[in-house]
């Protein structure tokens, strides 16, 4: 299996430290046992607004559609990617780089598994402006 384009390393990774410890059903009050919580390790996605060190917030009861961020795992690997489906030319998409999209290997096998859907991306704030605003997370998008 081979892909068309270069793979840009956007690895997302499961968080460490102080962040592991969060219980987002009790900071979000979502109660919502499908969530789950990346920390963003590459610098591929700064046009659209995502920097290394954001947190993403990921859904695993969303069902897919074409153009949405999603993260999928690929080579052993988690990575933030756009999602399309195969019936869906890449071309549809003109907008998002090719590198950033899932991949299909030539005979239009998946070359990657979906984990879920980026639902919110959130940025740690610095702790000055946490002891001000009195929370640990700046929304960003939903």
């Amino acid at each position: 299996m081979e892909s068309f384009f270069k793979l840009a390393d956007c690895n997302v990774n499961l968080p460490l430290g102080s962040l592991a410890e969060v219980n987002l059903n009790a900071c979000l009050h979502i109660d919502d046992p499908c969530l789950f919580m990346f920390v963003v390790d590459c610098d591929e996605l700064n046009a659209q607004a995502i920097f290394k060190g954001d947190i993403v917030l990921v859904r695993r009861d969303i069902i897919l559609s074409d153009g949405q961020l999603v993260v999928v795992k690929m080579q052993g690997k988690f990575k933030l990617r756009y999602y399309h489906s195969i019936e869906c030319a890449p071309e549809s998409l003109d907008k998002i780089a090719p590198q950033l999209l899932v991949q299909y290997s030539t005979d239009g096998e998946p070359l990657f598994e979906v984990f879920g859907v980026v639902s919110a991306i959130t940025r740690r704030i610095n702790k000055q402006s946490h002891e001000r605003q009195g929370t640990l997370f700046s929304n960003l998008h939903f």
